[in-house]
């Protein structure tokens, strides 16, 4: 006698994860990426994502458009799909691309002091630190660049014949820019003439009689 019996079908296995980049990597942000098939799956699908030793990655997670977010550090990871019968998609792979570099923000520091007819001087004391084509441009307080202003090969800021309050900013071959630094150069001293007047001014004394020594 014949007997009747049922194959009961396979539980779905979820679709592996289409990782595609958003955004690619910018000054001091790490490139961003998005589940490119998310809504593809099931509701109630949920994410597991790792480094690539396997480690869950804390706070990390795919928003409801997609993108992967909670990760802050460039590098390879993976990403798994689990459906709501427990199984498991294949794992696919993510790479985030490093962050470019962010200059350093200029340090700058006193030369020589003001004197007889003299501005100030100053110079970016931490210039060597600076990677191969990186660029300086000065401004004004206001921020309008200063038409001959420049940094010589040993940091010294050149080319400002006025004294006040300038702004610096580095630029590196990226595009990336520094924070900008704020600076002033003092005022020249007056080189006033030989009078009675002066006999008691610090400025004529210093440009008469100190700066001859």
């Amino acid at each position: 006698m014949e007997a009747n019996f049922t194959l009961d079908a396979a539980l779905p296995i979820p679709a592996t994860p289409v990782v595609t980049q958003v955004t690619a990597a910018g000054c001091g942000v790490i490139s961003t990426v998005k589940v490119s098939n998310y809504t593809s799956y099931a509701a109630g699908t949920t994410f597991a994502i790792t480094d690539v030793a396997g480690t869950p990655v804390s706070g990390a997670s795919v928003s409801s458009d997609g993108t992967i977010t909670g990760i802050t550090t460039a590098g390879g990871y993976k990403i798994k799909a689990t459906n709501t019968q427990g199984c498991a998609s294949v794992e696919a792979n993510v790479t985030l691309d490093a962050a470019l570099p962010i200059p350093a923000t200029p340090v700058v520091t006193q030369v020589t002091a003001a004197g007889c007819g003299v501005i100030s001087t100053v110079k970016v004391s931490n210039y060597t630190s600076y990677a191969a084509g990186t660029t300086f441009v000065i401004t004004d307080v206001a921020g309008t660049p200063v038409s001959g202003a420049s940094v010589s090969s040993d940091g010294t800021i050149t080319g400002i014949t006025t004294a006040g309050g300038y702004k610096i900013k580095a630029t590196n071959t990226q595009g990336c820019a520094s924070v900008e630094a704020n600076f002033t150069l003092d005022a020249a001293f007056a080189n006033t003439s030989n009078s009675s007047s002066n006999t008691s001014n610090s400025c004529w004394l210093w440009c008469h009689q100190y700066s001859k020594k």
